[in-house]
């Protein structure tokens, strides 16, 4: 699914046009993205936990010459959490539908 039909799937089950779904998604990335800048994590109960995680510098080979070494600077990554009800939804719809 790309992003226009998740925000034509947003605006369906909204029962909201779909201009004003583009808003609320565009407002919904640009939020995430600011708050995980700023070293905070986001808890959706429910969905999942959105964090950035730290990875070290460490050295490899070059895949085109591997006598020669490279160093990997440090970077941060996006990682995701699902929360126990989007986990027990995802492997269970039985019983996850009963506890909603």
């Amino acid at each position: 699914m790309n992003r226009t039909d998740f925000i034509n799937l947003i605006a369906e089950n909204a029962g909201i046009p779909k201009y004003k779904a583009k808003m609320f998604y565009k407002a919904f990335i640009k939020t995430l993205m600011e708050v995980l800048e700023s070293g905070e994590k986001v808890n959706l109960y429910g969905f999942g936990k959105f964090y950035i995680k730290e990875r070290g510098e460490y050295a490899t080979t070059n895949p085109n010459n591997r006598k020669e070494k490279l160093t990997v600077p440090p970077r941060k990554k996006i990682r995701f959490d699902q929360g126990v009800c989007m986990k027990s939804r995802l492997n269970n719809k039985e019983e996850a539908k009963e506890n909603e």
